[in-house]
């Protein structure tokens, strides 16, 4: 809490005597079972869906990734939205840049 540009000390003592403040105190972190390249692995030769920054989307097969996460794709469909609508185009095979995808969805 913020009066005036100035933090008040008496509203931060409160906030740390908090049931809920005492309460995170003991919670423990717990680590992730899979590292994310490991969860990609796993995705080899099942078909992904990958959303990239820009207005476009491919659904294909995983054949590979690197340690970047650039990915190889085969029969690949490509979802772009235009303008006059949404475009489908079918891909053989594509390389994907890992710097233009936002979200992967096995």
């Amino acid at each position: 809490r913020v009066h005036g540009g100035k933090q008040n000390i008496r509203d931060v003592r409160a906030d740390c005597a908090s049931p809920w403040f005492v309460f995170l105190q003991h919670c423990t972190v717990l680590k992730p079972i899979f590292s994310d390249l490991e969860l990609i692995d796993k995705c080899i030769g099942s078909r992904i869906w990958i959303i990239m920054k820009n207005e476009r989307e491919f659904v294909g097969t995983l054949r590979g990734f690197d340690e970047y996460v650039n990915m190889v794709l085969d029969d690949v469909i490509e979802y772009e939205i235009t303008s006059s609508g949404k475009r489908v185009t079918k891909i053989e095979q594509i390389l994907l840049n890992c710097n233009n995808v936002c979200l992967l969805i096995p």
